[in-house]
């Protein structure tokens, strides 16, 4: 048996490092405030289900979201206003009454691919369903969120009002978030992904003059 060609195996290796397989573990709650939103690490991509003509980006928890409207369009383009008349106050509650709609269909859609990904390092996901008309006119529409083809453990699926978290370790460069709806279309209030592996600046800056510290007190 002749063994494997070193194209193929670099092949092989490319495969592996771009096609995420990674176990994500799931958790879903009602939306209730602005810690919602988690902060920790650094923001790899925070978007918002809005066109343009809102406030850019919108920051709620430290955490600044930028607005779908301004090239990403996850889904074809179609945004709608006053979805939410939730009891949330400044950024977050103009952050959930905006959507960005895929205007019918069920079943699986790859709403977009994360790259840039850093092996071996861990993210937190995080997908927001905010709408007030989601029992009218389709009743008890659920979206099922997946990140890539890896095992999905924990509850992943969400109704208008609730927003889902999944955390993973990193086992290849990208990821792709696929979204299913029971009825009439995928619904996005809000997204973010962030790598919990690094620090935040603020903290990264703290434990650097920490170091200089002990390094000047080590000198006297």
């Amino acid at each position: 048996m002749k063994n494997p060609s070193i194209s193929v195996l670099l092949a092989l290796s490319l495969i592996s490092a771009h096609a995420g397989a990674a176990t994500i573990t799931w958790s879903v709650a009602s939306i209730s405030g602005d810690t919602d939103v988690v902060s920790t690490g650094v923001t790899h991509t925070a978007l918002n289900g809005s066109a343009t003509a809102v406030t850019n980006p919108l920051t709620i928890n430290g955490v600044e979201f930028q607005s779908d409207g301004d090239g990403s369009d996850l889904l074809s383009g179609n945004f709608g206003g006053d979805a939410w008349t939730g009891p949330e106050t400044g950024d977050y509650q103009q952050l959930l009454s905006n959507i960005d709609f895929q205007s019918n269909g069920t079943g699986d859609l790859t709403v977009t691919t994360f790259s840039g990904l850093a092996i071996g390092d861990n993210y937190t996901f995080q997908y927001w369903y905010a709408d007030d008309n989601w029992q009218a006119p389709n009743p008890d529409r659920e979206l099922t969120i997946s990140l890539g083809t890896g095992t999905q453990s924990g509850d992943n699926v969400i109704n208008g009002g609730e927003f889902a978290t999944g955390t993973f370790t990193a086992d290849a460069t990208s990821i792709d978030l696929i979204v299913s709806s029971t009825h009439n279309g995928v619904r996005m209030s809000a997204l973010q992904l962030r790598n919990t592996s690094i620090p935040e600046p603020s903290i990264a800056l703290l434990s650097g003059l920490g170091v200089l510290g002990l390094i000047r007190r080590r000198r006297d």
